[in-house]
């Protein structure tokens, strides 16, 4: 005869598997179309909250001091930091 199975050892057998949370701060949060932000005008935070590191929120926030307005968010490809695929990603969530 089988042991009997714990009250625990019973529900964890017969219950789906439930998925593991994230760690705080560690989800990026979704950017629909109608959230779409202005690279020119962007704040730090807005950055962040796009998937930006810290790095590369400040090299954005530099360039524009530096060199003014972004024509284009292609122009990230030529600052450092900002592989091609990253950019094209980041596309669909700011504009200029």
């Amino acid at each position: 005869m089988a042991p009997a199975l714990a009250s625990t050892d019973r529900a964890a057998a017969t219950s789906d598997p439930v998925a593991t949370p994230e760690p705080a701060g560690t989800s990026q949060p979704a950017t629909s179309d109608d959230e779409r932000v202005n690279l020119n005008e962007a704040s730090y935070e807005q950055l962040r909250g796009m998937g930006l590191s810290v790095t590369q929120t400040g090299r954005v926030l530099a360039h524009r001091e530096r060199q003014g307005s972004f024509s284009s968010v292609e122009v990230l490809d030529e600052i450092p930091g900002f592989p091609r695929d990253f950019v094209d990603n980041l596309k669909h969530k700011l504009y200029v």
